[in-house]
């Protein structure tokens, strides 16, 4: 056999056989925070806005606040832990 059949006779059993259960997930380190962008703009969302996608952004990255989406309770929790952060250190 030869070409895309003769490769699949190939493929299929090794692909088969990796343990699919395990995934690879480097640690993060600890100057990143997950944070929700709207995709188009770049402004900072939350979840329930449209288009927002999860990023993890460097720590002290500020974004400009998508209008509508409810985020100022959001970033006072977020601000308030790196002030007490800070503090600590």
């Amino acid at each position: 056999m030869t070409g895309a059949a003769g490769a699949l006779t190939v493929w299929a059993p090794l692909i088969g056989s990796i343990d699919a259960t395990q995934s690879f997930a480097p640690p993060r380190p600890s100057s990143l925070d997950d944070v929700w962008v709207e995709y188009a703009t770049g402004l900072a969302a939350t979840p329930r806005c449209a288009d927002a996608v999860e990023l993890a952004l460097p720590s002290d990255a500020t974004l400009e606040a998508k209008p509508g989406c409810g985020l100022a309770l959001r970033n006072l929790g977020r601000n308030v832990k790196r002030w007490v952060e800070r503090l600590v250190d």
